[in-house]
């Protein structure tokens, strides 16, 4: 590798924090990123996926007891949003509505490489990425209406090309690479963390380009809207991610705690806006922000109680 390029990789790989909280400020203050088309996105994603398939061995897949991630599923995305709204919703519908979206959205497909940032199990997120975005086209419907009263249909064939585009494909061509290449393969994977991180960041850069009118159209409530939905996506990463797992190992427990607060909150934001007031909106777009700004808090936070 260049020695420049060297110099990068391992910038990239020492300074992830740094990094992130710099994409957020990018993303608020350079001109014309909200006008990044859609697939840009969707290619940083792909890439991210591919990039996290060159730390899944295959003894790590046999590690995997299915029994986790199911006992995982059923209490933080059935269990927790159900309970969560019935507390809050004497107290505020609106961010009772909103912190049930939140809950219930599925795991981010830039779970897996986060979750190696964080020192977890990269098996277990992707399984659980893959898992929650599929059984989300099958429970929301009938969870959204059980507990508001209406019915909420899904797109489904949407959701599962774009699971096709940003998962299937990605660690369908990392393993055609494996095969045909195999001498390209340790190159890669050594070049796959800063690769990652760099992808991640270019996607928190887009994403906050493509919301800040909206964030700052009302300042008025920027600052208690981002406390209320943090304090979700605290417990989210620590009470409900993290802690759940207090029997399981470090790796796994990292795992779950991202998990459970790196969601896909833009398939929830659209629900949002299709069925919820202009104030659940504003917190589910706050909501977009929020796990962004987490991940750098979260990953010194897991580093420290790991």
């Amino acid at each position: 590798m260049h020695p420049f390029l060297e110099t990068l990789r391992k910038y990239a790989e020492s300074n992830v924090n740094t990094l992130l909280l710099l994409s957020i400020a990018f993303g608020f203050f350079v001109p014309f990123l909200d006008s990044t088309p859609n697939w840009v996105v969707t290619l940083c994603l792909a890439g991210v996926m591919f990039c996290s398939c060159a730390k899944i061995t295959i003894e790590s897949v046999k590690e995997l007891r299915l029994q986790t991630p199911a006992w995982f599923y059923l209490i933080r995305y059935l269990a927790v949003p159900a309970l969560l709204f019935w507390i809050l919703s004497p107290i505020s519908l609106p961010l009772a509505a909103a912190v049930l979206l939140i809950t219930l959205a599925p795991s981010g497909v830039a779970a897996p490489a986060i979750t190696e940032l964080v020192g977890g199990s990269v098996v277990f997120s992707l399984f659980m990425t893959a898992a929650t975005n599929l059984l989300f086209v099958l429970v929301a419907p009938f969870f959204l209406s059980a507990i508001l009263g209406k019915s909420v249909p899904i797109d489904a064939t949407s959701l599962f090309m774009n699971l096709l585009c940003v998962i299937v494909v990605p660690i369908l061509l990392f393993r055609l690479v494996q095969w045909k290449t195999p001498s390209a393969v340790a190159r890669i994977k050594k070049a796959c963390p800063s690769v990652s991180v760099a992808l991640i960041c270019l996607m928190i850069v887009i994403i906050v380009a493509r919301l800040r009118s909206l964030l700052l159209a009302d300042p008025s409530t920027l600052a208690l809207d981002f406390a209320l939905i943090f304090a979700a996506y605290s417990a989210n990463y620590l009470l409900f991610g993290w802690a759940l797992g207090f029997r399981e190992t470090r790796i796994t427990r990292n795992a779950m705690a991202v998990a459970s607060g790196v969601n896909n909150i833009a398939l929830v934001i659209v629900i949002s806006v299709l069925y919820f007031s202009a104030e659940v909106q504003r917190l589910m777009i706050m909501g977009e922000i929020v796990w962004i700004a987490a991940i750098p808090v979260y990953r010194a936070v897991l580093s420290r109680i790991g």
